[in-house]
């Protein structure tokens, strides 16, 4: 069995895309309900937010001095990539955060 892969480089980017499109949830739907799925890839952490609202999401230059409207915004600036789809039941967020590419090995003579 393959050892896990750790994403500790990651954990604060994805934190903080899982909270700013988490907290849009409740605000955008009506609803706290929703699913959140996290998984490895090769390259990094994909992240998939689904909700029961069939809105997309878009991104907007943010009022800096405003206390909210900047979660897609950061979410864009911080991910590798995003999008949002519509699914049978409302849409789903996803996103993917990638860790830095490792170095060569340099083997010795």
């Amino acid at each position: 069995m393959p050892s896990p892969v750790c994403r500790d480089d990651l954990v604060d980017a994805v934190a903080l895309c899982v909270t700013e499109v988490l907290t849009n949830v409740p605000k955008h739907t009506g609803s706290p309900e929703c699913r959140l799925r996290l998984w490895n890839t090769q390259d990094g952490v994909h992240t998939t937010i689904s909700d029961t609202d069939s809105a997309l999401p878009t991104v907007r230059e943010p009022d800096w001095c405003a206390e909210s409207g900047r979660g897609m915004f950061l979410l864009s600036s911080t991910a590798y990539r995003w999008a949002a789809l519509p699914t049978p039941t409302g849409k789903g967020v996803w996103f993917e955060c990638r860790s830095a590419p490792l170095a060569p090995s340099r083997a010795r003579p």
